[in-house]
C-alpha cells in the first residue's frame, strides 16, 4: 500500500511556508518555460513519514476503492452519490502541470495545462480534446453546451467545442495571456501581459472585434501586470493583478479599486462570491481580499502561516476555498476567517524526505480550483518551477474515474 502522511501541525505549515518563499519568485514571474523531466513507469506515490504516527491516506484509493485503479467501478454518467472524501485523480502527470479548472456542470468539466492540454469530462468519462497548439494554457472558461474558450502563451486564445477543430482567435499579441472570461460566448474578456517585460495587455472580444483597453499603473509599480478577470455578468467585471492592481468595469469604464494592500497584493485570482470579488495571491505569504457587503470598501487578510495562494472558488452554496502553493487548500469559515483543510491529500511536506519519485518536489503547487453545479471541488496543479508534473484532486463521492 502507498501512503502520504497527513500531519496539521503548525510546524508542518511553518515549513511549508519557508518552502513556499523558494518558489516566490517564480510566481512573481510566472515564467512560461518548461523542462524535461522524466516521468516514471509505475508507481508515482511513496512519501510515508516514519517520525508521524498521525492517520495516513491510502493513495490506492484515490478512486474511491481499495486496491489498484484498475479495480476501480466503471464511471456512472449520474452525479455520484455518498460520503464527501478526497481523490486523487491524477499526480505526477506529463507533459505538464494542470494549471485551470473551469466547466458549466457536472457533465462539461474542462482542466487545461502546459504544452497545449485540453481535457474534458462529460458525467462519464475523461477524454483529450486536441487543442491544435503546444503553448502552455492558462485559463478555461466554458458556456455549456460543449463550448469553452481558452487562454494561453504567446497570445493564445482559442474558442473550444466538442466534436470539432479549436478555432484560433486573432489577438494582436505575443504575451501569455493568463486570464479569459466571458459573459457570453461573444462578449469574452482576456488579460495578461509578458513576465519578460512589456505593457499590459486586457482585451475585450465582441464577435470579431478585438478591443484593447488601456491598463494604468498601479501606484508605486513599475508596470501594471494583469492576471485574470471574472465578473457576473457585463457591466460588472473585475481584474486582478500584480502590486495591488484591480480593475473594476461598470459597463462604461475600466476603473482602478485598489484593496490598498499596496505592492504587497499580487492578486494572482478572482472569483466571484454573491456577486462580490474574491481575489487572492500574495508573494511568500497568502492575501486574499474580500469585497464589503456594501461594495464600498476591501476586507483584506494574510492569513498566518500559509505560502502565497494562486486559485480561488466559490461552491453553489457560497462556501470559497482557495488554493496555492505547497499543496495549500484552505476553506472560508466566515467572512475574514480561513482554514486549512487537513484532510486533503499530497500536502506532506519535509525538506529530510525524498520527493515523490519522479516528480522533483515533494508536493503539488495547485494553481486553480472549480465546483460543479453538485457541489464537487476540482483542484488542478503542478511543479510550477517547471511547469510539469501534473496533478488533479476531486473532492467529493468515490467513484470519479482517473485522468487518462
Amino acid at each position: 500500500m502507498m501512503v502520504l502522511s497527513s500531519d496539521p501541525s503548525p510546524l508542518r505549515r511553518g515549513t511549508r511556508l519557508a518552502f513556499s518563499a523558494a518558489v516566490a519568485m517564480a510566481l512573481l514571474a510566472c515564467s512560461s518555460e518548461a523542462h524535461d523531466v522524466p516521468f516514471p513507469a509505475g508507481d508515482v506515490l511513496d512519501a510515508t513519514s516514519d517520525d508521524t504516527d498521525v492517520p495516513a491516506v491510502d493513495v490506492d484509493a484515490r478512486s474511491g476503492v481499495d486496491g489498484d485503479a484498475s479495480d476501480s467501478p466503471g464511471p456512472a454518467c449520474d452525479p455520484l452519490s455518498g460520503n464527501v472524501a478526497w481523490s486523487v485523480l491524477s499526480v505526477c502527470r506529463e507533459p505538464g502541470e494542470l494549471l485551470a479548472v473551469g466547466g458549466s456542470s457536472w457533465h462539461d468539466v474542462w482542466v487545461v495545462g502546459a504544452g497545449g492540454v485540453i481535457l474534458h469530462f462529460d458525467g462519464c468519462e475523461w477524454a483529450a480534446v486536441p487543442s491544435g497548439t503546444t503553448e502552455d494554457l492558462w485559463w478555461v472558461h466554458a458556456f455549456g453546451g460543449g463550448h469553452a474558450v481558452v487562454s494561453g502563451a504567446a497570445g493564445t486564445l482559442l474558442r473550444v467545442q466538442l466534436g470539432g477543430p479549436a478555432v484560433a482567435v486573432e489577438t494582436g499579441t505575443t504575451s501569455i495571456l493568463f486570464g479569459v472570461w466571458g459573459a457570453a460566448p461573444e462578449d469574452l474578456w482576456t488579460v495578461g501581459f509578458d513576465p519578460k517585460g512589456g505593457g499590459a495587455i486586457v482585451l475585450r472580444v465582441r464577435g470579431g472585434e478585438v478591443d484593447s483597453l488601456p491598463v494604468p499603473v498601479p501606484d508605486g509599480a513599475a508596470v501594471a501586470a494583469p492576471f485574470k478577470v471574472a465578473g457576473s455578468g457585463p457591466s460588472d467585471v473585475w481584474i486582478g493583478g500584480r502590486d495591488d492592481l484591480v480593475l473594476h468595469y461598470d459597463g462604461e469604464t475600466l476603473t482602478p479599486t485598489p484593496t490598498g494592500a499596496g505592492l504587497d497584493g499580487d492578486w494572482v485570482t478572482v472569483a466571484m462570491s454573491g456577486g462580490r470579488p474574491v481575489l487572492v495571491g500574495g508573494a511568500s505569504n497568502a492575501r486574499i481580499a474580500e469585497r464589503s457587503a456594501d461594495g464600498a470598501s476591501w476586507r483584506v487578510h494574510s492569513p498566518e502561516l500559509v505560502p502565497a495562494l494562486q486559485g480561488v472558488c466559490v461552491a453553489p452554496d457560497g462556501s470559497a476555498w482557495a488554493t496555492g502553493v505547497a499543496a495549500s487548500i484552505l476553506r472560508r469559515v466566515s467572512p475574514g476567517d480561513w482554514a486549512f483543510d487537513n484532510d486533503a491529500p499530497l500536502d506532506l511536506f519535509s525538506p529530510f524526505e525524498p520527493p515523490v519519485p519522479g516528480c522533483s518536489q515533494p508536493t503539488p503547487d495547485y494553481h486553480a480550483c472549480w465546483f460543479d453545479d453538485h457541489a464537487n471541488l476540482y483542484v488542478v496543479g503542478g511543479n510550477f518551477l517547471t511547469l510539469r508534473e501534473g496533478a488533479l484532486l476531486f473532492r467529493g463521492a468515490p467513484g470519479m474515474p482517473l485522468l487518462p
